[in-house]
């Protein structure tokens, strides 16, 4: 017990304030290279390969189908590719990037090669059944349901359905019961004719090999990909929307817009800021909440700002109020050096780290391939953020913070809400009804 208070008495790092570095770490990103017109590739030794392929989507897709279409590929015929992939040490994953998706293998790197002629095969030719997609279909309206239930990913549901609809990846439960193997035929057929596949692979493998091994692939029949839509301009928030949970002791907090043209690394910087701000009067000065998230989804077509949290249904009103003043205050809010440099250096060092796994690097360069941004943009955006410039997040705060431009959606006991937030003035509460 002595030993105990001893430690806890000691606080004296509450008050040095750490050593900020010098010097920015040495740039390090992936290096990729262009084979052909249909092949990315980052060379990286290790005991496993990542055999990825990226889609672009545009406007015309239907972003819930897709990501239903591309898992039953990811899985074929009674999970034929996930038993044969396992066979090389690994399985078919269907990722969604904003402007696009990504169908994702780590495999042993001995057998790259059967691995790859296998994931191409269940892309082009895929086999699965009325029976696939009724299995499918019933895990889905389940995820559905279970996403439902949850307060938090229900409000962020609701956020995402109001300003960013592009982004719904699961969707909603009333279109989806309908889907059949005809829906995801087209939307195949759609994907392959406009997406540009573009395989992303990251291993230590010889070049000529890989030629061979594209070559035989064969082309994927592609056209060129439909220009994005622009995201229609963000509006001032006419209403706070309101999904009703009666009785429920906490009230879930989404509060977000769409992002349409921004400085991606800007913002990430800036959303850090407010997500410190946000956690430090909320949880330590008020102990309304136990976190609070600010995220940014980037994406051509209209990605998304999002803040959440979850607080005591007591609290509901005060707590939004307070980050409201909170976001207000950050407006224009002058940030030294010093903070900034240390802070854009620590998501140099992050982003780094995260090149460390090949298939983390593998998403990293479909990311870039579906966003249209240019090979070099990964150490780009790494040499950036060692230099980041104050002026840049301070316009970043001002113009994706503004309170007023923010749309606010509270999941919870819709009387405890009423008497709480309508006195803040921030716009008439409409009831969203769980079947929108």
């Amino acid at each position: 017990m002595a030993f105990i208070v001893a430690c806890a008495s000691n606080q004296s790092w509450r008050y040095t304030p750490p050593e900020l570095p010098t010097e920015a770490p040495p740039v390090v990103a992936p290096r990729v290279e262009r084979i052909g017109a249909g092949l990315l590739h980052v060379r990286r030794a290790g005991p496993t390969v990542a055999i990825g392929l990226a889609l672009r989507t545009s406007g015309a897709v239907g972003l819930s189908l897709a990501s239903f279409t591309l898992e039953l590929v990811a899985r074929g015929p009674d999970r034929a590719v996930e038993d044969a992939l396992g066979e090389y040490g690994g399985a078919l994953t269907a990722t969604w990037l904003g402007d696009g998706a990504l169908l994702l293998a780590e495999v042993d790197a001995a057998a790259w090669a059967p691995a790859l002629a296998t994931i191409a095969a269940a892309v082009r030719r895929p086999e699965f059944t009325p029976a696939d997609v009724e299995v499918l279909r019933d895990e889905r309206l389940a995820a559905i349901q279970r996403r439902d239930g949850d307060p938090a990913r229900r409000g962020l549901h609701a956020l995402v359905r109001r300003v960013a609809p592009n982004l719904d990846a699961l969707g909603e439960a009333r279109p989806t019961a309908s889907w059949s193997i005809e829906h995801v035929r087209m939307l195949h057929a759609q994907l392959l004719r406009e997406g540009q596949p573009t395989l992303v692979i990251v291993g230590d493998l010889p070049r000529a090999e890989l030629e061979r091994a594209v070559a035989g692939l064969g082309g994927w029949g592609v056209a060129a990909a439909e220009s994005m839509s622009p995201a229609a301009p963000a509006q001032a928030r006419r209403e706070v929307l309101v999904v009703p949970r009666p009785g429920l002791a906490q009230t879930a907090i989404a509060v977000g817009r769409a992002v349409e043209g921004a400085d991606d690394l800007a913002l990430e910087l800036a959303a850090a800021v407010v997500g410190s701000a946000l956690r430090e009067v909320l949880r330590r000065d008020r102990g309304d909440t136990y976190g609070v998230s600010v995220t940014h989804t980037p994406a051509r077509g209209g990605g998304l700002l999002a803040i959440e949290t979850q607080v005591d249904a007591a609290a509901t009103g005060a707590s939004l109020r307070t980050m409201i003043s909170q976001l207000k205050t950050v407006q224009g809010r002058f940030l030294t050096g010093d903070v900034l440099r240390l802070l854009g250096r620590a998501f140099q060092i992050e982003r780094m780290l995260s090149h460390q796994r090949v298939a983390d690097v593998a998403a990293a360069v479909a990311q870039l391939h579906v966003s249209g941004r240019p090979d070099d943009a990964l150490a780009a955006e790494l040499r950036r953020l060692g230099a980041v410039r104050d002026d840049d997040i301070e316009r970043a705060l001002t113009r994706w913070f503004e309170p007023a431009a923010l749309q606010i959606v509270l999941v919870g006991d819709p009387a405890t809400i009423r008497a709480q937030v309508e006195p803040l003035g921030l716009g008439p509460l409409k009831i969203v009804d769980d079947g929108s």
